[in-house]
């Protein structure tokens, strides 16, 4: 059987700690997170913590592509009110 990093028994009953990554912690206001699963058999303990650490993986990547700016490619009438204030557009052209 696979083992989970961390799985521990507290009392009768399994947890299993989720560190926040090292980007995100001023979202979640922690930097560890731990989960009750419910349950005092280790297998089921163990499948329990590997679904509960994927769906946090899943939301850490989705709360950093919700908060990362994507790249503007070219900048058209649509996108007009994204371009930068500048005091001359001779600077940008020479670059």
């Amino acid at each position: 059987m696979a083992q989970v990093e961390g799985l521990n028994l507290r009392g009768s009953r399994f947890v299993v700690p989720i560190v926040v990554p090292n980007d995100l912690p001023w979202v979640y206001g922690k930097t560890r997170v731990n989960f009750a699963l419910g349950t005092s058999d280790r297998r089921e303990a163990t499948l329990l913590a590997t679904l509960k650490r994927a769906e946090w993986l899943a939301d850490f990547e989705a709360k950093r592509s919700a908060l990362a700016p994507s790249a503007i490619d070219a900048i058209t009438p649509a996108r007009e009110p994204d371009k930068p204030r500048v005091a001359s557009w001779g600077v940008l052209r020479a670059a």
